[in-house]
């Protein structure tokens, strides 16, 4: 992305749904299976966006859509970037609502919050 024309840019992310990792093993076999990321039936979740604007000295919004388990909805993502050289470090977030991509439908909101934070922190050299 060039920082000076971020309207020209497009984002895609593919993330391995069994990849997610915690401390407690256990939870960790829970996340991948049927009731929350089925990793079996849907081995990725991936945002895309071809709509970044600015909204301020180095900070972006990408509008996008976020597709986990086949159900596609919109999603904007606000992250820094900071380009030095040939590297680009990119960080930012955003937050879902699991009941909207059926994750965990198995547990309600009194048990479990239903708000989830998406975060990520991004180094690229450019080659």
């Amino acid at each position: 992305m060039d920082p000076a024309a971020p309207e020209t840019a497009t984002i895609k992310v593919t993330i391995d749904t069994g990849s997610v990792a915690t401390d407690d093993g256990q939870m960790g076999q829970t996340l991948t299976g049927y009731a929350w990321l089925n990793s079996g039936s849907f081995p990725t979740a991936t945002f895309t966006s071809d709509e970044i604007v600015s909204t301020g000295e180095g900070t972006y919004d990408a509008l996008g859509t976020l597709t986990i388990k086949d159900i596609a909805m919109p999603m904007t993502l606000p992250f820094t970037l900071k380009v030095d050289g040939d590297t680009a470090k990119a960080q930012g977030g955003s937050t879902l609502e699991r009941q909207d991509y059926k994750i965990g439908s198995d547990v309600d909101e009194e048990t479990l919050d239903g708000t989830v934070k998406v975060a990520f922190d991004l180094v690229a050299k450019k080659s």
